[in-house]
């Protein structure tokens, strides 16, 4: 007989990290997006797709009054950090630094320009 004790400390088991900025919203669109594109859509299918399983911490190149920071906002993340003027290379840094701090084992760094259909949670 063998019995599986499974323990559940509220925490989800993926630490997953989205990097997000405004600058395609607050400057000229990227012309080699489709028409379609959009970062708040981006991040709907993200959330939608990952919510459930993940604790998601945004880490934010811009200022908290961004059109899209608001945005955001009203999406029940574990945290959103703020950054200005960090670029790639600064928020991936603090991308990385956040993951090493945690007590999660497993993590996952995301992008803001990335569409995810309705079954990619239950792939990853």
């Amino acid at each position: 007989m063998c019995v599986i004790v499974v323990i559940y400390f509220n925490m989800k088991p993926i630490l997953t990290i989205y990097r997000a900025s405004p600058q395609e919203l607050t400057s000229t669109p990227n012309k080699f997006r489709p028409d379609f594109f959009s970062k708040k859509k981006c991040f709907r299918s993200f959330f939608d797709n990952f919510n459930e399983i993940s604790d998601i911490v945004v880490v934010f190149d811009g200022l908290e009054k961004d059109d899209f920071a608001i945005f955001l906002k009203t999406f029940p993340v574990k945290d959103i950090i703020f950054f200005n003027n960090a670029k790639n290379i600064g928020l991936f840094q603090a991308a990385y630094k956040y993951c090493k701090n945690s007590s999660n084992n497993f993590f996952w760094i995301t992008e803001d320009d990335f569409l995810y259909n309705n079954f990619s949670g239950r792939v990853l």
